[in-house]
């Protein structure tokens, strides 16, 4: 299990804090506490952002072809892999295993990247969904 898999749930939780909070002082102790978590698993911010980034589809890009999309997998982007496994990440919150969990973030981080997943990591991807019940 990578360190990143570990903490986690803990940086959620202080990101959460952070957000939701109207008392400067837990703002500022939630935000520092997500800081000390990442610098465990070293990792900084900036990696942190990759991970959670979702790019918005540049202007010129024509709308989404539903009919490819239900035709199955191999006609998704690596933007929207990424999407997926970002929603993924998200609904398994506590429901997954942790070898899941950094499997995600290494597609995830390989999607951003433009990469999209081999068949075989689309499979398991797939399991992960059906597990999960997400549709998408």
């Amino acid at each position: 299990m990578s360190a990143l898999a570990k903490a986690l749930p803990g940086i959620q939780r202080c990101l959460l804090l952070a957000f939701s909070s109207t008392i400067p002082g837990e703002v500022v102790g939630a935000i520092e506490g997500a800081k000390r978590k990442l610098a465990k698993t070293g990792i900084d911010a900036h990696d942190l952002v990759e991970l959670i980034r979702i790019d918005d589809p540049p202007a010129d890009t024509p709308p989404r072809n539903r009919q490819a999309e239900q035709q199955g997998d191999e006609y998704r982007t690596a933007a929207e892999w990424a999407e997926v496994t970002l929603r993924l990440l998200i609904a398994g919150d506590g429901r997954l295993h942790d070898r899941d969990i950094d499997f995600m973030l290494t597609v995830r981080r390989r999607a951003l990247r433009g990469m999209r997943p081999t068949p075989k990591q689309q499979k398991w991807l797939n399991d992960i969904r059906a597990k999960l019940g997400e549709t998408a």
